[in-house]
């Protein structure tokens, strides 16, 4: 197949294939159907990879420092490519500054993924888990992707093209050092406190099949539930005396004799059943098809992990946000909480706030008019510290890194 791009003068472009205006290609008519593109004025960087390259599109000036975002882009990418001993000349990342609100996200595509960039306060962290999903979706998702059957519709199988990536994102990553011990295990306490306080945990899998799109509860589910099914497997696969891994390895391969086919539900649930010597169909009908909830078994976090009390982060305001924003004055200000230590205090006129209780705590946005009217305008953690139960560090030892 060749593909021919019209540009107009001074215009660069690169796509799923390459940079230059002409490609010669062979593809799956699905590949082609997720090809990703950037054209403009020096449109793209191109970074070095072990055995390729990397592209870099930066479109709509987004909030990133870019030398950071090629550094990490390239260290996150080569980690992967190692596990999958993947050689591929080229990948290609488009990343958009989409206005300056809040958040970000991304698609995985065809040797590439776009993502979307609102938020000015990222951070290198954030940068590390957004890069490391979307492109384990190069793999997980685009080339191995479960056959879709009237027994195994599309959202179905989400526990593992959502849900084994977001293990094998934070996985990789701290395999690779991008995350540290103590990080880790923040992470995994986030997975665990967003799963139990998910009004969708427990759903059966024909509601993720009919409201993944339309309910952020039940779209996270499938994320939630397929992590955790990840780390038993992980474990179970090292008292087997071997790793996951393997399984996600021999799926590629098989996934490459076959593209547009897909793989087999069933080859799936043997080759994972085989690796861990668990009855995974019998796991899969229990927790994602009928929806009964997952508990996280402390012997499955391995060496470096215990379970134990540690200091948990919970949503604090520190003002009562309802009643500010019926009375257009800062109500309820706790004299000891994190607004006022933001210098808020009780009855300023209110002039705005950006304050958000969800999943993960960010950085609120509070303004208010001072003694003289003009606009006082902070930004600050609303979050208190209590003591919980859940994944601590058991030994800060570098030899317990290698069961992971």
């Amino acid at each position: 197949m060749r593909l021919t791009w019209a540009l107009p003068p001074g215009w660069s472009v690169a796509d799923s294939w390459g940079t230059g205006p002409e490609q010669t290609f062979s593809a799956t008519s699905a590949a082609l159907g997720m090809l990703a593109a950037v054209g403009g004025p020096d449109a793209v960087v191109t970074r070095p990879l072990v055995g390729g390259a990397v592209g870099v599109g930066f479109l709509g000036d987004p909030p990133v420092d870019r030398a950071v975002v090629q550094e990490r882009l390239e260290r996150t990418l080569n980690a992967q490519r190692r596990l999958f001993a993947d050689d591929s000349p080229w990948y290609l990342v488009s990343l958009l500054g989409a206005g300056a609100c809040c958040g970000y996200g991304g698609t995985g595509l065809t040797h590439a993924f776009s993502a979307f960039l609102f938020d000015a306060h990222l951070t290198p962290r954030d940068l590390d888990r957004l890069f490391a999903h979307e492109m384990f979706h190069t793999w997980n998702g685009s080339l191995i992707h479960v056959a879709h059957t009237p027994e195994t519709p599309e959202g179905s199988q989400y526990w593992f093209s959502e849900g084994f990536t977001e293990f094998y994102a934070h996985r990789l990553l701290f395999r690779d050092g991008a995350l540290t011990l103590a990080d880790y295990a923040l992470h995994l306490n986030q997975v665990l406190d967003a799963y139990a306080a998910n009004p969708a945990r427990g759903e059966p899998v024909e509601t993720v099949v009919r409201r993944f799109w339309a309910d952020e509860a039940v779209e996270k589910l499938p994320y939630q539930q397929g992590e955790l099914l990840a780390l038993r497997y992980w474990a179970a696969a090292r008292r087997q005396g071997g790793t996951l891994d393997t399984v996600m390895v021999d799926l590629a391969a098989q996934a490459r004799q076959q593209p547009e086919a897909g793989i087999p539900r069933s080859d799936l649930v043997a080759k994972l059943a085989v690796a861990t010597g668990r009855d995974v169909e019998a796991d899969l009908d229990r927790h994602v098809v009928r929806g009964e909830p997952l508990t996280l078994d402390p012997e499955d976090l391995g060496p470096c992990f215990a379970w134990g009390p540690y200091p948990r982060e919970v949503f604090d305001a520190g003002f009562d946000v309802d009643a500010s924003l019926a009375a257009k004055r800062l109500v309820g200000v706790n004299p000891t909480g994190p607004a006022a230590a933001a210098g808020a205090t009780e009855g300023a006129p209110l002039a705005g706030m950006s304050v958000t209780n969800g999943a993960e705590i960010v950085d609120a946005t509070l303004a208010w008019f001072g003694a003289d009217g003009q606009p006082v305008r902070v930004t600050y953690r609303p979050a208190r510290t209590v003591e919980a139960i859940g994944v601590v560090v058991r030994a800060d030892d570098p030899g317990c890194v290698a069961w992971y």
